[in-house]
């Protein structure tokens, strides 16, 4: 199932990176201010990014407890919770719906953390997205702040 979507013409690798391409391209033809904010830097530095976040959104008279609430719900394990309580007649969080299959690769929050595409796919997918995107993704992102620093 995995390698049907990497390869998919529809929704895999070579459309990911059309689309990434094209926020680039806007990018670089925008006068208009634009935050990047990295999975990897969220997750290993909340506090500092969710503040970075409020300062590009010119928020800055938030205040901490304010902002220590928005981390604690935002949290894995409070959307871990969320998506637990979700049900056919109860939505918690749009979006956030329970799959109908079962198992940990159906949900929204699986394991948390960076790097776990590496215990779900094969070398030879990785290096296939490794090559593609090495190629084919435009100089304006930093492919190692996404994949990880082994490749």
């Amino acid at each position: 199932e995995l390698c049907e979507y990497i390869h998919s013409s529809s929704w895999g690798v070579e459309k990911i990176v059309k689309y990434y391409n094209e926020i680039a391209r806007s990018r670089e033809i925008s006068s208009s201010d634009t935050l990047i904010l990295h999975y990897a830097d969220i997750w290993e530095h909340p506090e500092i990014e969710f503040r970075r976040l409020v300062c590009f959104l010119n928020q800055d008279d938030v205040e901490n407890e304010s902002l220590d609430l928005a981390l604690e719900k935002s949290s894995f394990s409070n959307m871990r919770k969320l998506e637990d309580d979700q049900g056919e007649d109860k939505v918690v969080i749009p979006g956030l719906f329970k799959s109908k299959r079962e198992g940990e690769a159906s949900r929204k929050t699986r394991k948390g953390g960076v790097g776990g595409f590496r215990q779900e796919m094969s070398d030879e997918e990785i290096h296939y997205i490794d090559k593609y995107t090495s190629e084919n993704l435009s100089a304006y992102w930093d492919v190692k702040k996404f994949l990880g620093p082994e490749l």
